[in-house]
């Protein structure tokens, strides 16, 4: 699963929704389609990026994933809840992207559907990055 969206002016316009159960080679195609696609790996998945990236010519850019959905998608919530994440008025991925988001929990256990949270955390760090380490007390440090 992916979103798609562009930025402007400090907000992201989700464009679209991409969801299906298959194998790399149907992926690649909608990959290629992407200007700069961006995941979150772990595991396995690293050798399926270095597969559509070899064989297929995906420019796939990748972060390991190392902390749970609920920690990577803190910056894209927070960005929700501030109004700075737009969904396409009346689209038909709009209703599954708000149902899925406004039913988060966090826990793994509860919440049936996040693969839309982890892509939404994605999408945001794709066209964001990281932020900048900025120390609290900054004379504190050595």
């Amino acid at each position: 699963m992916f979103l798609t969206g562009r930025l402007h002016a400090g907000i992201i316009y989700i464009t679209d929704l991409y969801r299906a159960q298959s194998e790399a080679t149907v992926w690649a195609k909608h990959l290629k389609a992407v200007p700069a696609p961006f995941a979150f790996i772990g595991g396995q998945e690293s050798g399926i990026a270095d597969f559509l990236r070899q064989d297929y010519g995906v420019r796939l850019r990748t972060e390991r994933a190392v902390s749970d959905k609920l920690a990577r998608a803190q910056r894209a919530i927070a960005a929700w809840n501030r109004g700075e994440i737009r969904l396409p008025q009346g689209a038909p991925i709009t209703t599954e992207i708000e149902g899925e988001v406004l039913s988060f929990t966090g826990d793994s256990r509860l919440d049936e559907h996040d693969d839309i949270i982890d892509a939404l955390a994605g999408l945001h760090h794709a066209l964001l990055g990281a932020p900048a380490f900025e120390p609290l007390d900054p004379l504190g440090w050595n």
